[in-house]
């Protein structure tokens, strides 16, 4: 049984014992959806993802302040840790592949990548892209949006998009 269907069982249960609950989710469903159809229409089933963990945590909290029995209780929790172990993964490569797909997934060109300047760094910072620390000497290169990332992590980052891997402002090569 796949995350959607794991995350439906769940919520269906929830919802035939917490009928108002369930309209009240519903519409933040709903509300994810006009958001992403207005701003961005290819992350629509992130987007539906998305709510329907909103929607499973609202009815759990709901749940867990009931009278209700340790057991019901203890099941719920059981099954919220099982889709987040099993289905975290899936839930990751979802959200990548609507990175790759976004508009500007063209790298920037190679000049431009050799010409950013590489300097040592002078104090500690943190590198988003491989998620370790950037310690002084090391070298890093600061992006035209301010950003800081260690020098290679960042020409990597750059020849497959042409973005800023946290504020994804696009970086035209010209600018670089």
């Amino acid at each position: 049984m796949g995350l959607i269907e794991k995350l439906q069982q769940c919520m269906e249960f929830i919802a035939t014992k917490y009928f108002l609950i369930w309209y009240l989710s519903t519409a933040i469903f709903f509300i994810v959806l006009l958001y992403s159809q207005l701003f961005s229409p290819k992350k629509v089933f992130i987007s539906w993802i998305l709510s329907s963990g909103i929607q499973f945590i609202i009815r759990l909290y709901y749940l867990s302040h009931e009278e209700s029995p340790e057991q019901e209780r203890q099941r719920y929790i059981e099954l919220a840790i099982e889709i987040l172990r099993n289905y975290r993964g899936e839930l990751l490569s979802l959200y990548a592949a609507s990175l790759r797909n976004e508009d500007n997934n063209e790298g920037a060109a190679q000049e431009a990548i050799i010409d950013l300047p590489h300097i040592e760094a002078i104090e500690k910072g943190y590198c988003c892209i491989c998620m370790s620390d950037i310690v002084e000497s090391q070298l890093i290169t600061k992006i035209n949006c301010v950003h800081t990332f260690h020098s290679e992590c960042i020409d990597t980052w750059l020849e497959t998009r042409a973005v800023c891997p946290i504020c994804k402002v696009k970086i035209p090569a010209s600018i670089i």
